[in-house]
């Protein structure tokens, strides 16, 4: 029995986590094996995995032990306003690895509080390997990161092709497996179809996409960017339907928004649909969409998966802006362009994110067809740096934590 502890605390974690965890299946099962395997010599045929996770990791056997909401948080005001139940649950999942001793423990994204979660199992008695899965932004800003995480991690795993040097760098072991974007299938005809029919939307019809966030605190600085941005929009461009998509974890506060707004807005909202569904719906929507306005974070590699022509936006507290400000290192904060080096999506960020600049964006999209046609084309690129093409990045993850931790399944 190989026990795994694994820590995530917001959608893309619980995406990322759940593919995870069906990698590990697959090698479990005998359809693949780890490589190098003579450095493998423990044998194990069955797997167990608890901790913190959401629905889609659920769906996949996982046994959660608090609701995965609860650690949706971004940046040091937010971790600051909800730091006694942030400790109170780190302290329990301690108390919980030392008793339940896992083989590993794998935490996912969430950077503020994984660290803090791996931090506080390295100074107990139990010694147990801890493994990161996905590299933050520490080639953006707060460089220092990689040097703390080099102390409290064994290995890590990295979506993003140009991140490994970063952490081998400070003597961290890192494997880039890709990022599982890379091989998302793209939606069929009735799965179009079906999205159109389920928000009302003729066949024809050009499609506005908005997506606010995943955590509260973003959605709710950019819901009133786009309460004044809307009214522009709908004068000019009429012959638009405009739907926003929204995860569960902010889906009623979104919904609660959008009546209010009196504007004629569709809603693709995770709770009212089943997980898998939600998913389906929302890549559909995306892949037909003409365009859509996003706030800056993976989506944009999701919508560029899609080929969808986009527009950036970002606000955050104004203490959290100002220390991006101070510590940035690079120029874009849209994967899409770092990947690339060029500026080839438009972004505005902090108090550049102001409704008239963002219409500008958005109507030279609409208005002049080779920008579109030009995102398109550079989103395919992207794709393909991701790990298109290659074996799944899924069970990349999983052979390079098997691997880690010298263990061959059969």
């Amino acid at each position: 029995m190989l026990k795994i502890m694994i820590i995530a605390g917001e959608p893309s974690g619980d995406r990322l986590a759940a593919d995870l965890i069906k990698g590990l299946k697959i090698i479990c099962s005998g359809k693949s094996t780890p490589s190098n395997d003579n450095n493998l010599d423990t044998h194990y045929r069955q797997l167990e995995f608890q901790g913190i996770g959401g629905p889609l990791m659920e769906s996949e056997g996982f046994i959660s032990l608090f609701d995965y909401k609860a650690l949706s948080v971004m940046g040091l005001t937010e971790v600051l306003g909800r730091l006694p139940r942030l400790l109170k649950i780190i302290n329990q999942i301690k108390q919980y690895a030392i008793a339940w001793e896992p083989d590993v423990i794998i935490t996912v994204d969430s950077p503020d509080f994984c660290f803090r979660v791996a931090t506080v199992i390295q100074k107990t008695d139990f010694q147990v390997p801890i493994i990161h899965y996905v590299v933050p932004s520490v080639w953006a800003w707060r460089k220092s990161r990689a040097r703390k995480m080099s102390k409290i991690f064994n290995h890590v795993l990295s979506l993003l092709p140009f991140e490994k040097p970063y952490m081998e760098e400070v003597g961290l072991s890192c494997d880039f497996v890709g990022h599982p974007l890379a091989v998302q299938a793209l939606p069929t005809q009735s799965s179009i179809v079906a999205v159109r029919r389920y928000l009302g939307i003729e066949a024809n019809k050009k499609i506005f996409t908005l997506l606010p966030g995943s955590r509260l605190s973003e959605v709710k600085r950019m819901l009133k960017i786009y309460g004044k941005l809307l009214p522009v929009f709908f004068s000019e461009f009429p012959d638009f339907d405009i739907v926003i998509a929204s995860p569960n974890t902010v889906g009623s506060y979104v919904s609660k928004w959008a009546k209010k707004s009196n504007f004629p807005i569709k809603l693709l909202n995770s709770n009212d649909l089943s997980v898998d569904i939600y998913e389906n719906l929302k890549y559909a929507l995306f892949f037909t969409s003409t365009l859509a306005l996003a706030t800056s974070g993976s989506v944009s590699l999701e919508l560029a998966r899609m080929g969808t022509p986009m527009v950036i936006g970002y606000r955050s507290s104004f203490f959290f802006e100002q220390v991006l400000k101070k510590f940035a290192t690079i120029k874009s904060a849209t994967l899409v362009n770092i990947i690339l080096n060029q500026p080839i999506i438009p972004e505005h960020l902090f108090e550049n994110c102001k409704p008239e600049n963002l219409f500008k964006s958005l109507s030279s999209i609409i208005l002049n067809e080779n920008i579109a046609t030009e995102q398109r084309k550079q989103n395919s690129k992207v794709v393909k740096l991701l790990g298109y093409g290659d074996k799944n990045p899924s069970h990349r993850a999983a052979e390079s934590i098997l691997n880690h931790l010298q263990i061959k399944f059969h």
